[in-house]
């Protein structure tokens, strides 16, 4: 009985972290349709860190932001590219505002969207489910190049 307590208090840890995944991509990509570039920036780092250290918290682990910055960068130092990538398209899309009124800031927030919930996933891995870090990072990249096919598809005209 205490084996099925266990696991059920795991799965709801899991949804609970899945559901703060879930609102802080949707308050990410919300952030990043300001015309603005490089006015986003800040906030969503700081968003995608206060998400890690709920993650972490969940788990019962110690709710740092020192703690939470060391895990996003140690994920950035993997795909250290991809990520200022990321940052430099979401950035730069938001200049196709002047062509095309809110494409720009449209394709700004689906990489928002994208990257945020990317670092939410492997947050859960890694703090919920305890997967060692290596198989998290492995992870990240195939989650973010998922994310980032996804929003594509999405952008396309039917």
């Amino acid at each position: 009985m205490g084996l099925r307590m266990a696991l059920r208090l795991e799965e709801l840890m899991k949804k609970m972290a899945g559901h703060l995944v879930g609102i802080f991509s949707s308050i990410s990509s919300g952030v990043a349709v300001t015309p603005i570039p490089i006015a986003d920036i800040y906030i969503l780092i700081s968003l995608q860190t206060i998400m890690v250290m709920l993650i972490a918290a969940l788990s019962g682990r110690e709710l740092s932001f020192n703690a939470a910055k060391e895990f996003i960068a140690s994920l950035g130092g993997v795909v250290g590219a991809g990520v200022l990538f990321r940052f430099v398209a979401q950035q730069t899309s938001k200049l196709a505002n002047g062509l095309f009124p809110g494409a720009g800031s449209a394709i700004s927030a689906t990489i928002a969207f994208s990257g945020t919930y990317s670092i939410g996933k492997a947050a859960t891995s890694y703090y919920i489910e305890e997967v060692d870090l290596k198989f998290v990072k492995k992870k990240f990249k195939e989650n973010h190049k998922r994310a980032e096919k996804e929003s594509k598809r999405a952008l396309e005209p039917a």
